[in-house]
């Protein structure tokens, strides 16, 4: 019985002491602690489709829709706090962008999770851009080095109005795993 205790309070220290925040899109974000912002609230914003997928069933997405007025949506991740050797990884996806693209980028706030009342706590940390390949899925890796020790929120950021499609899938904030390594012994 004590090594059982002994084994759950060594995954309870391991789990707090190496934090991670990982999604796979495959439903509703906002039960997990996301927020969706939108400037024009004829933007739908950011949505789950199983139009595409990198992996999985489903992804979430901003449509090419027609708005009222030109409008950017957020769709932002619950606080996290960097450790040392964290990354952020995620797979983008865009659709139309070097004929229609407006913006398409990643953000960092270590103030605010609320892109909206506090515009100037997020940083662009990415940009898409027109050139970025379309209809496919590419991976972005950021270091997270400039913000251990800090509680960040990751915004995924869409600008347009009937322009480019944009999509995200299989995120992951943290250490990055490792090869293994084989040890090969010659006695």
């Amino acid at each position: 019985m004590k090594n059982f205790y002994f084994w759950m309070l060594t995954l309870l220290c391991s789990t707090i002491a190496f934090g991670q925040l990982s999604e796979n899109f495959e439903s509703d974000i906002t039960t997990r602690g996301w927020s969706l912002y939108q400037t024009d609230s004829s933007d739908p914003g950011f949505v789950l489709t199983t139009a595409e997928s990198q992996s999985g069933n489903a992804s979430y997405y901003h449509n090419d829709e027609f708005v009222d007025n030109e409008s950017t949506a957020y769709m932002v991740t619950p606080a996290y706090t960097v450790q040392s050797g964290d990354e952020f990884s995620v797979y983008v996806r865009q659709n139309y962008s070097v004929s229609y693209y407006n913006y398409s980028g990643i953000a960092i706030s270590n103030a605010s999770g609320d892109p909206i009342a506090n515009p100037s706590d997020f940083v662009e940390v990415w940009e898409a851009g027109a050139g970025f390949a379309e209809d496919s899925w590419e991976q972005v890796i950021l270091a997270l080095d400039a913000y251990v020790g800090q509680s960040i929120y990751v915004a995924f950021v869409y600008t347009g109005d009937f322009d480019h499609e944009y999509y995200v899938d299989n995120m992951y904030i943290g250490t990055p795993c490792t090869a293994p390594v084989a040890s090969i012994s010659t006695t």
